[in-house]
């Protein structure tokens, strides 16, 4: 059985043949997937300054540092969870962040308590 490799094997392993291409910040970075309020998801593009923007900003607004500890409960693919400030944020302010496999308050509760846990961010059908 192949083993899969490990983050750090990858990381660490030599790029031979990548050459950067660093794209303007006013191109679409990805597209995102909305919530789906209004029906069926849908995709939205986002660009590197929206991103930056929204980052940086929700980070100051909701004051994350290196002591924050997030817990992801949410669906990481959806904009609130990931940069609002979300995961994202954290990494940007350099947290830690702590992934839910689903948001039950059994696997949620002990993950707080596993990982002191100081911040979260729901939607009220989740709390």
């Amino acid at each position: 059985v192949d083993e899969e490799p490990s983050l750090l094997s990858l990381y660490t392993q030599a790029a031979d043949s990548f050459t950067p291409t660093p794209s303007a910040a006013d191109n679409v970075a990805f597209f995102q997937l909305s919530g789906g309020s209004t029906g069926t998801p849908k995709l939205i593009p986002r660009t590197h300054n929206d991103y930056y923007y929204s980052i940086t900003g929700s980070v100051d607004i909701c004051q994350f540092t290196e002591q924050t500890r997030y817990l992801c409960a949410l669906p990481i693919a959806h904009n609130y969870p990931m940069s609002s400030p979300g995961i994202l944020g954290v990494l940007y302010s350099g947290g830690l962040s702590v992934l839910a496999p689903d948001p039950s308050p059994t696997t949620c509760f002990s993950l707080i308590a596993e990982h002191l846990i100081n911040v979260t961010a729901l939607v009220p059908p989740a709390v």
